[in-house]
């Protein structure tokens, strides 16, 4: 069975809350439209293939300069295509793209879960520990 991926906002800016179980590919899209980019594939010549990602969104007259993304991750020099697309994709694993992320869901899990037993040990055991203060 493949891994699913939840895509998620580090600050939730744009109102929409995470998404889980979706598949990599599908994560990724999402990952690019909250994030406010579209994207293609290029093929420059045999064993190199990259990214091109443009911010969609306003941008002060300023920063025009940037709307076109460039990284190192954005390329791969993978033979073949397919797998070339999936390396440049799993790349944004480590850095998500203008705050949001992709991150596999049993890692969300895992988090959560962490988190949870974190608080719970932090936690006061009863109130009558309290009391006497």
């Amino acid at each position: 069975m493949d891994d699913r991926y939840t895509v998620f906002g580090m600050y939730d800016e744009d109102g929409e809350q995470q998404q889980s179980g979706l598949l990599f590919e599908d994560a990724f899209e999402l990952m690019m439209k909250r994030a406010g980019c579209s994207y293609k594939w290029v093929h420059e010549r045999v064993g190199l293939t990259r990214i091109e990602v443009r911010y969609e969104r306003s941008l002060p007259e300023t920063y025009e300069c940037v709307r076109d993304l460039k990284s190192p991750y954005f390329q791969s020099k993978v033979p073949n295509e397919a797998l070339a697309r999936r390396e440049i994709m799993r790349s944004f694993l480590r850095t998500g793209l203008n705050g949001i992320h992709i991150m596999r869901d049993e890692d969300v899990a895992r988090i959560d879960r962490d988190v949870d037993t974190g608080f719970q040990k932090l936690s006061p055991k009863s109130d009558a520990a309290n009391s006497s203060i």
